[in-house]
């Protein structure tokens, strides 16, 4: 058998099999570097329709003041053109290795990835989400704000509010750490057997 998949699904699908989402029905594996590409899965299957999907594409709210016009060649301050790897070089005029990890840069960074988790959770809720890729290594620093600004911005809602309560096992590393890329090839070609 022939398989083709977007690396971040097939990193998701081998979170599914060996990682942090082991025996979960729906996870999410997100990778934030030169861009950032979101990998859905329910059912034990990925989530696609005519193409697969275009998650770090998503438009979210700004910060307040938040002036920049983003680094996407395509949609400008969609997710990918705010917070990976090229955009915070272009908006701090540093790469994201080189930020300090209290540096106040971070700040717009977790609002920005929490508005594209707020969709994701407001859309299949997710069991888990795995947030991994080369802006995120070395950043587990980043993990307790970022489930902070998710809870404040789902706010109690209705069925969500519990989900809320569960963020710090929700919200995660790859339980594959950089591996989930490489093994997301052979958790692909698994699948197709």
């Amino acid at each position: 058998p022939l398989a083709l998949q977007t690396d971040v699904v097939g990193a998701a699908l081998a979170e599914a099999r060996w990682g942090a989402a082991r025996g979960l029905d729906t996870h999410a594996y997100i990778t934030i570097g030169t861009g950032v590409g979101v990998g859905l899965i329910a059912g034990g299957q990925p989530v696609q329709g005519v193409a697969h999907g275009e998650a770090g594409h998503m438009r979210i709210a700004r910060a307040p003041g938040d002036g920049f016009a983003g680094w996407c060649r395509f949609h400008g301050d969609c997710v990918e053109g705010l917070i990976s790897g090229p955009a915070l070089a272009e908006r701090f005029g540093r790469a994201g290795q080189d930020l300090p990890d209290d540096g106040p840069e971070w700040d717009l960074f977790v609002h920005d990835l929490a508005g594209l988790l707020h969709n994701l959770v407001t859309v299949a809720a997710p069991q888990r989400i795995a947030i991994g890729g080369g802006v995120m290594a070395a950043r587990e620093h980043l993990f307790p704000r970022i489930r902070a600004r998710l809870a404040k911005s789902i706010n109690g809602y209705g069925s969500l509010a519990s989900y809320s309560e569960d963020l710090n096992t929700i919200v995660a590393a790859p339980g594959l750490g950089t591996l989930a890329g490489p093994m997301g090839a052979i958790a692909t070609g698994l699948a197709a057997l």
